[in-house]
């Protein structure tokens, strides 16, 4: 298996006005991961396309890729929380990104972790890599959006285990 994480969407059903709430963390987590994809931009290069594909409202979402040699899977988020659902029957609904351990994969690790922190229940993280692996994402999300952003991966997970 490609070494790699997941985010899980959960289509929450609660009171009215839940979906509005989640639409508004999943806005604001977008933002954060924004930020967070061109600090790392500035500090280190090593990611292609970002700046055509991070104007929210414009292209749908957010997409990002390492560059050159350091390629994996394309990371693409929606621009709103429902569209990760195809109707709203969908109980549930995913995204897998391999990063094959590439260094933009701390960007994809940090965004992970922003998304958990902003939607709580609403989304579940998956790795098959360990919580030590995303160590390196939470303190960029930390430092880039000043929230108290905690590594959600059991520390019990290993790379053998998942």
């Amino acid at each position: 298996m490609d070494y790699g994480h997941s985010i899980v969407f959960h289509n929450l059903k609660g009171p009215k006005g839940t979906a509005e709430k989640l639409e508004k963390q999943d806005l604001l987590a977008l933002r954060d991961c924004q930020r967070i994809i061109k600090a790392y931009y500035r500090s280190k290069g090593g990611l292609s396309g970002f700046s055509a594909h991070t104007k929210l409202g414009q292209y749908g979402g957010l997409e990002v890729n390492g560059a050159g040699d350091e390629r994996g899977d394309l990371f693409s988020l929606p621009e709103h929380f429902r569209q990760n659902f195809l109707s709203p029957s969908v109980l549930y609904s995913g995204i897998f990104v391999a990063t094959y351990g590439l260094p933009y994969d701390v960007v994809i690790t940090a965004c992970l972790v922003t998304l958990k922190h902003r939607l709580g229940k609403a989304v579940t993280i998956e790795t098959n890599a360990g919580k030590g692996d995303f160590t390196a994402g939470v303190r960029l999300a930390k430092r880039v959006t000043d929230l108290a952003i905690s590594n959600p991966i059991p520390a019990n997970l290993s790379r053998a285990a998942a």
